[in-house]
């Protein structure tokens, strides 16, 4: 059995560096010039939010999945921001192990997809990972959803989807087709989060 399934905090932050390693190469390319056949290719590095996630410093939607996952979410508004809440809410269901469904369905119609490209700014990456959520509960669906829509955001959205849905059902993350492409953060990792 390998770690990933016995500690969901460790798969949501392999998801993390799968997904923003899937969408780095891709980061600020309009969707309509990401091939579905080349999606792959060029996967390789982690980058900025996943030293975030390991650091503690940078990325406040990254540190909102930190406070997520510790049960911090009561400052994670005032400190991050209110997008970033949303982000520690979902992380900290996903961990608990609840339906993230919910906080989905009540306001989905608020969520569109964003076919044009997904923005870097925070509300443009968290309304794009609510409706990647509401339509995906695979995470290597999800990542791949996310990184297809292109724009600046690309990296950012990819890592979320991972981490949430990594959190979510950590077996998922073995079966990640780019895994062994990805040098993922090593098991002592966890001691800074």
């Amino acid at each position: 059995m390998d770690r990933a399934e016995l500690n969901p905090v460790l798969a949501g932050v392999h998801g993390a560096a799968l997904g923003e390693a899937l969408g780095l190469p891709w980061a600020g390319v309009p969707a309509r010039r990401i091939s579905r056949r080349r999606l792959l290719d060029d996967v390789g590095p982690t980058g900025a939010f996943t030293v975030t996630l390991l650091s503690g410093e940078g990325d406040p939607l990254a540190l909102a999945l930190r406070d997520g996952w510790g049960g911090r979410t009561d400052t994670t508004a005032q400190r991050l921001g209110i997008d970033a809440f949303v982000v520690a809410r979902l992380a900290e269901q996903a961990l608990a192990g609840r339906p993230i469904y919910q906080l989905l369905t009540d306001h989905a119609e608020d969520w569109p997809v964003p076919f044009h490209g997904t923005d870097a700014n925070d509300r443009a990456v968290v309304d794009a990972l609510m409706a990647i959520l509401h339509r995906h509960d695979e995470a290597s669906e999800g990542m791949t959803a996310a990184v297809r829509l292109g724009g600046a955001g690309t990296a950012r959205l990819g890592a979320l989807t991972g981490a949430i849905l990594g959190c979510r059902r950590p077996r998922a993350i073995e079966r990640v087709p780019w895994r062994d492409r990805v040098d993922l953060p090593p098991d002592s990792a966890l001691k800074a989060l």
